[in-house]
């Protein structure tokens, strides 16, 4: 871990093992940082902010920024190849993700002298401004699938705006985290205003969470989480940003242009190995081109495999953990035996994973599952779709005309929809009409065009 400045073990010397889930192999072990390793992470972030980083000219700021981000190209191959290592995620991602983060660390180095006050016109002779300033303290808590990504996306606005961070990657995925404490460290960024701590969401996330010196949290990851985060921080009235929820459908009615769809939509489900909130894992087809869907997808999949639902769940064990792109047969009916078996299979993995069984998670994730076809307004099918989103599986849901807005009714955890018709206004209002299920996963990425001048850490 990177603490004001220094590596530092857990105060109880505490560790625990990092695999590649890949091969299931121990790569590293890493500090399982307790509460008092938090208090001394808040303090050194404390002297650091209260040091001359917050009164550091932003400009000055902005170009410590660049600096890191020119060392993280310069190390682009290194953290990469860590990356994949560590999540399993293609190279070719990786490299990707390397590049996005050293991305957002130059897009807030341009951005951190924009930050303006106003001044409010008020009756004579009052006079009233505004003034933005740094918060303070901040806890990151960022998730697995892209780590280095969403941790660049939560410090690159938090440093530009003079706050200093303590960042807790996930457990799964801590290595190009703690790698970054120490390049910016290498860029010039003072001692202190990053700082890297390691351990288990439920022992050092909650106790960042809860923690009095911290002024705000931001966190992205499952919305039971967020919940929980939203209790903690509470005790302290701190500010929250929360980026929760996940997995989307498509939408496909029947004059949508099926061959494009079937050509373009296996990458929205499979991309980064599937791991990904942003994924389109279920598909909502209209039924008379059901048929095509279901014919012409599969064709443009990686792997291809058409067995019963049964035989899926029996048969596909330590099957491809890198870009999966399985398919499975459609079955019309989803009866209550099967509902029971694809949830006695999802409470094997969720118990491995309370146990942190890297292996047993290994060989449950792999067991992609088969599709699942079934009439609309199925409140079981609900059920088991949201179930499933943790998964790399995808679903696909026959529907008639008049059924979609129910279809669409169920999904609470959407950030990413896509729809595919050729009756623009019919799209448009079907895209309003469900706009708050798509605005409850809340996106904070950078544009290249324009910059939220008050970002969103002051």
């Amino acid at each position: 871990m990177t603490v004001g400045g220094r590596p530092t073990l857990a105060a109880d010397g505490q560790t625990f093992d990092v695999t590649n889930p890949a091969t299931g192999q121990v790569i590293a072990q890493v500090p399982r940082a307790s509460a008092e390793d938090v208090d001394r992470a808040v303090d050194a972030a404390q002297s650091a902010f209260e040091g001359p980083w917050s009164t550091l000219p932003a400009v000055e700021r902005g170009r410590a920024l660049l600096r890191l981000a020119a060392v993280i190209r310069d190390h682009a191959e290194e953290l990469a190849q860590l990356e994949s290592r560590n999540i399993g995620k293609p190279i070719s991602s990786a490299r990707w993700e390397i590049g996005a983060a050293a991305g957002v660390f130059e897009f807030y180095g341009g951005a951190a002298n924009k930050l303006h006050g106003e001044t409010i016109p008020v009756a004579k002779p009052g006079l009233d401004l505004t003034l933005r300033e740094p918060i303070g303290v901040v806890g990151l808590i960022v998730p697995w699938n892209f780590p280095l990504m969403m941790a660049s996306w939560k410090l690159g606005p938090a440093l530009a705006a003079g706050n200093t961070a303590i960042l807790k990657p996930a457990s799964w995925s801590p290595l190009t985290a703690l790698r970054l404490g120490e390049l910016a460290l290498e860029a010039g960024i003072p001692d202190g205003v990053l700082n890297v701590i390691t351990g288990p969401g439920g022992v050092t996330g909650a106790a960042l969470a809860a923690h009095p010196g911290v002024g705000k949290i931001a966190f992205t990851g499952e919305t039971g989480t967020g919940r929980e985060i939203l209790r903690l921080a509470a005790g302290t009235i701190k500010k929250v940003s929360l980026e929760l929820g996940g997995k989307s459908p498509n939408v496909v009615f029947a004059d949508a242009d099926i061959e494009k769809f079937a050509r373009e939509s296996p990458y929205s489900v499979f991309d980064n190995a599937g791991q990904d909130c942003c994924a389109r894992s279920r598909i909502l087809v209209q039924r008379s081109v059901h048929e095509q869907v279901v014919e012409l997808f599969p064709q443009r999949g990686a792997y291809v495999a058409k067995p019963t639902i049964d035989q899926a769940l029996d048969i596909f064990e330590a099957r491809r953990l890198i870009e999966p792109a399985l398919v499975a047969r459609l079955i019309e009916t989803l009866t209550p035996e099967r509902v029971a078996r694809l949830r006695q299979h999802l409470e094997l993995e969720i118990e491995a994973r309370r146990r942190n069984d890297k292996r047993a998670i290994v060989r449950l994730s792999g067991e992609f599952h088969t599709l699942l076809a079934e009439q609309a307004g199925n409140g079981a099918l609900a059920r088991t779709m949201r179930e499933l989103a943790t998964l790399t599986c995808l679903i696909i849901v026959l529907y008639d005309a008049p059924t979609v807005d129910a279809c669409l009714a169920d999904e609470h955890t959407a950030i990413v929809d896509a729809i595919a018709h050729r009756d623009l206004p019919r799209a448009e209002k079907l895209m309003l009409d469900h706009l708050d299920h798509i605005k409850r996963g809340l996106r904070l990425e950078p544009s290249t065009e324009e910059v939220d001048l008050e970002a969103i850490f002051n």
